[in-house]
């Protein structure tokens, strides 16, 4: 008995962040980030339950809203410890399944990490990762690794290759019509072309 209401409870609270997606991608979005700030440590007890009861569904479903939330607040850490320990705990999975949701939470869990500044060596340790989501053959964690890597990329200066897996990526992303990563997409493509025609601007100016 005690095990059926934690998992209800664990499937109601994380029912409860999965429900503020649509209004953390529009006009509601401080709204939902009250709704999850005021039932944080139940979250948090929500989440844990199902990763070491490996209810794969509600991690896969509720992960992008948490992560949205993570970031949204500015607890960095919380978001890339949180994901890293969850992959840590169905590491030794081995199905599909499970290790499609451990490949996606460790590319967020990356993520956080390059929002961090944390870029030294990161090509290296996406290597690993790369191979395993290769033999999964997954069209979204390739168009995610190649999101990952643009990022990587962009924050060291290798804006050509940045621009071209964030191409990739948002190809992708526009079949499976994923408005919020293609809003992010945009907003990162800009940026690196600004910054490429700063840099130009700035060594025509040096032969002047």
């Amino acid at each position: 008995q005690s095990e059926s209401v934690a998992e209800a409870h664990s499937r109601y609270y994380l029912g409860l962040v999965l429900a503020q997606q649509e209004k953390l991608n529009g006009q509601e979005a401080v709204e939902a980030i009250e709704t999850i700030r005021d039932d944080l440590a139940n979250v948090r007890q929500a989440w844990v339950w199902a990763a070491l009861n490996e209810h794969l569904d509600l991690l896969v479903n509720c992960y992008p809203v948490l992560a949205a939330f993570f970031e949204y607040v500015g607890l960095l850490m919380e978001g890339e410890l949180l994901f890293e320990r969850t992959a840590t705990l169905l590491s030794g999975l081995t199905e599909p399944p499970a290790r499609r949701a451990r490949a996606l939470l460790v590319l967020r869990q990356y993520q956080f990490a390059l929002d961090r500044g944390q870029t030294q060596g990161f090509q290296a340790l996406l290597e690993p990762l790369a191979a395993e989501i290769e033999s999964l053959q997954d069209e979204t964690l390739t168009a995610e690794l190649n999101f990952i890597q643009a990022y990587s990329h962009h924050l060291t200066g290798q804006f050509d290759l940045a621009i071209d897996l964030y191409r990739q990526a948002v190809e992708t992303f526009e079949r499976q019509r994923r408005k919020r990563k293609l809003i992010d997409l945009y907003n990162w493509l800009g940026e690196v072309h600004s910054r490429i025609h700063r840099l130009e601007e700035a060594e025509a100016e040096s032969w002047r």
